[in-house]
């Protein structure tokens, strides 16, 4: 990858001709990131596109003086932040939209994450805090939510059932 190509591919983007390609953009993640521990680094090493990178991008383009660095950033920007388009599998759950990343199964009451799997960032997945595959939706619209333990469902007042003592592996049941 050479540094006129990804000046090129900054140029067509700042010219209104469509976003970065995937190999420029995770170039400009490598030159702009802060250290392994960095979202920017995640993706310029591994293709690996956490929740954080976009924040992570503007901050660098909030500080950015130089014309060209802000064309870059902006660039880098506008490719991170392109949406999901297509799901491969929901597991069964009727996902709603709950806040910025967050889905909720509208039967069972799960949460996860919709994440863009690496190349093709209008594809993506579904996933848990760990990044794993969620479990298949149980259909429960009773199943309760939650820290393990302060979970407490209409069915039991809080004595616990099966509704209650679940090992879901949702964003609200292990956040």
């Amino acid at each position: 990858m050479t540094a006129e190509y990804v000046a090129e591919e900054v140029a067509a983007w700042r010219d209104g001709c469509g976003d970065l390609e995937v190999s420029a953009a995770r170039e400009l993640a490598a030159q702009w990131h802060g250290g392994q521990w960095s979202a920017l680094y995640s993706y310029a090493s591994a293709g690996v596109i956490r929740t954080d990178l976009a924040d992570e991008v503007r901050a660098e383009l909030a500080d950015a003086t130089d014309a060209r660095d802000r064309d870059e950033l902006g660039a880098l920007l506008s490719f991170v932040e392109q949406p999901v388009f297509v799901v491969w599998s929901s597991y069964g759950h009727h996902f709603m939209h709950a806040d910025e990343d967050t889905y909720t199964c509208m039967r069972c009451g799960a949460a996860y994450d919709l994440r863009p799997d690496g190349d093709d960032r209008t594809h993506g997945d579904y996933v848990t805090v760990d990044g794993s595959e969620p479990d298949e939706c149980t259909g429960d619209e009773w199943m309760a939510h939650g820290y393990p333990g302060e979970r407490v469902c209409d069915g039991c007042d809080g004595e616990g059932c099966d509704h209650c003592n679940h090992d879901c592996p949702c964003l609200l049941c292990n956040s």
